[in-house]
């Protein structure tokens, strides 16, 4: 899918950090998806967040003088000094998501624009308004065209009035667009919606999305490896009374262990966020699956028991030190974990660690 942002998607929404777009950005890089967004609409979008900036420090700066007449004398501090941030809306974006793309307007026919004001073909309506919506109407639909794309996209925009009719409950695209639909011959579906909000209602699964794969899978790899080693040296420590006893080791392995030990050589492979659930209070459950790579199980037994299933024995062993008192029996073993473990949105910590299954593979 490919999901269009228009300008007023952004108002009051400058740094894309509400729980609407966490979902929307969450949903494009898990299922990579594709964001369009036109390079009007950036500088728009830029514009109108400037203009308020300054409008607001004009406004700090007038009831500051005000206080100053009202009190008197100076404050401590007479003079206001601001220190505005850049504000770069392509650089939000591009930290958010990992597929877009910026549709250039430049090359829209000026004649094209001019005929469609003259005839109030929409977004175009009385007076001549609609210039720059009819730019990015129209770029969109190049872009389109040019790439043949199928499938659906998603024009988000709260501009009703301008680019959509009203059926029933339902917001349809106006005719006037439909015709240029057609006489494009774009071969995707359109399909609107008023709002970001409406989008990820219909579209985004909460739970699916309550967190972004791509940026939390160093962090989970990082746990469920030192959690798996845990869990391995507990098995250890348990012995042949661990209910994983026989699937680590070998299910043909039938002697009494004098000592067990796992030597984690290689780390975690083939790491996948199998599904999450948003819980309560930031917190999200996540099942989780993943492989270590080369382990190697070595386990002690009895001179006795080891010549007694010698046969077996070195079948199943790659390394056997026979020394003293008792035999070292040792192997490469390949654990395939599915854990499950609860991860904390706001303070990004993790936590309940448990095995819901463990094979393995030789």
């Amino acid at each position: 899918m490919k999901i269009y942002l228009d300008t007023n998607v952004f108002f009051d929404q400058w740094h894309l950090e509400n729980p609407n777009f966490r979902y929307l950005f969450h949903f494009i890089n898990n299922e990579w998806h594709e964001l369009l967004v036109s390079e009007l609409v950036v500088k728009e979008v830029q514009n109108k967040r400037d203009t308020e900036l300054q409008s607001e420090i004009r406004r700090i700066e007038k009831g500051h003088n005000r206080a100053i007449q009202l009190n008197g004398k100076p404050f401590f501090s007479e003079i206001l000094k601001f220190q505005c941030e850049d504000y770069d809306l392509k650089d939000k974006i591009n930290n958010k998501a990992l597929n877009v793309s910026y549709l250039d307007y430049s090359s829209i026919p000026h004649e094209e624009v001019v005929t469609r004001a003259m005839h109030q073909v929409r977004p175009f309506t009385a007076k001549e308004k609609g210039y720059r919506d009819t730019l990015i109407w129209l770029s969109l639909l190049d872009y389109l065209k040019e790439n043949k794309i199928t499938g659906t996209v998603a024009f988000v925009t709260s501009n009703v009035s301008d680019f959509f009719v009203k059926n029933d409950k339902d917001y349809l695209l106006h005719s006037d667009l439909l015709e240029d639909i057609k006489a494009k011959d774009i071969q995707c579906e359109i399909v609107p919606y008023v709002s970001l909000p409406s989008f990820v209602k219909e579209n985004i699964d909460s739970d699916k999305h309550a967190i972004d794969h791509e940026l939390v899978q160093d962090f989970f790899e990082e746990y469920v490896g030192d959690e798996s080693e845990w869990f391995l040296g507990q098995v250890a420590y348990d012995g042949s009374s661990s209910p994983y006893f026989k699937e680590l080791v070998l299910d043909e392995f039938c002697c009494n262990v004098e000592s067990i030990s796992f030597d984690v050589m290689e780390g975690t492979e083939d790491p996948c966020i199998e599904g999450t659930k948003l819980l309560a209070d930031n917190d999200v459950y996540v099942r989780y699956s993943f492989n270590l790579r080369i382990v190697f199980v070595k386990i002690e037994i009895s001179k006795a028991q080891y010549y007694a299933e010698k046969t077996k024995l070195n079948s199943l062993f790659t390394n056997i030190e026979i020394e003293k008192e008792n035999v070292i029996l040792e192997t490469p073993i390949r654990p395939y974990f599915d854990v499950s473990f609860i991860y904390n949105i706001a303070d990004q910590s993790l936590r309940d660690f448990e095995v819901d299954d463990v094979r393995v593979y030789r």
